[in-house]
């Protein structure tokens, strides 16, 4: 699958954006292939070189590293959250990050999703537990 917006690229992971995990990325490669797909996690990759500057995803619950100031988390993110409401059909779209991550939840607000709660400890990562805010944004139609 490969979405595209103005600048960045959205596409199902590959073979050679592996870089820091195999394991990530080859179970990226299999939930692109199943028959019934539940979870959409996309590689952003760069349109002119091609290289790989962050990720995105979006999954059905039934049957991001961004190059800051740039915009291209913005676009990414605008471009799944049409594919989810027009392609897919979803009535809400729903996005965690970390508390301190000020940076995600900017882009989050910025597309007119709603903070709408915080999970405390949610979230382990490099031996620390970590609080996660979780927006939503409604389909508009």
């Amino acid at each position: 699958m490969e979405l595209k917006s103005k600048r960045p690229v959205l596409r199902d992971h590959i073979v050679s954006d592996w870089k820091d995990s195999k394991e990530f990325v080859e179970a990226m490669i299999k939930q692109s292939i199943e028959s019934v797909r539940y979870k959409f996690d996309l590689a952003v990759f760069h349109p002119e070189d091609g290289k790989v500057i962050g990720g995105i995803g979006i999954r059905r619950t039934s049957a991001l590293s961004m190059i800051a100031d740039l915009g291209y988390a913005t676009e990414a993110a605008s471009t799944i959250f049409k594919f989810g409401f027009e392609q897919l059909g979803l009535a809400l779209i729903y996005a965690n990050c970390d508390c301190e991550n000020s940076a995600s939840y900017k882009v989050m607000e910025k597309l007119g999703m709603r903070k709408v709660g915080t999970s405390l400890k949610d979230k382990e990562f490099k031996g620390a537990w970590h609080d996660r805010y979780r927006y939503e944004i409604l389909n508009p139609n």
